[in-house]
């Protein structure tokens, strides 16, 4: 998650609140894995499944971000897109 803020921050600006988020984040999901863990199975399967939700969103955020810089390569690199 601290990667996610960092690179967020490193390619958009004014986004200097990406990486702290981040860090945020990294922490939440850790204090949330060690919280379940006291409940056993039951605890690990559910964090487990939020994890699960997590990647989905992920994936849908690297889906899109992907989408935006090849329509970005379209837009000022147009030879360069015909040739790939």
């Amino acid at each position: 998650m601290t990667g996610i803020g960092a690179a967020y921050a490193a390619s958009h600006r004014h986004a200097g609140w990406a990486l702290p988020l981040g860090w945020f984040a990294a922490v939440c999901l850790h204090a949330m894995w060690n919280g379940l863990s006291i409940f056993g199975l039951a605890g690990t399967i559910v964090a487990y499944a939020i994890l699960l939700c997590l990647l989905g969103v992920l994936y849908a955020v690297i889906r899109a971000d992907r989408r935006r810089i090849v329509g970005l390569i379209r837009r000022y690199l147009p030879d360069t897109s015909r040739r790939a």
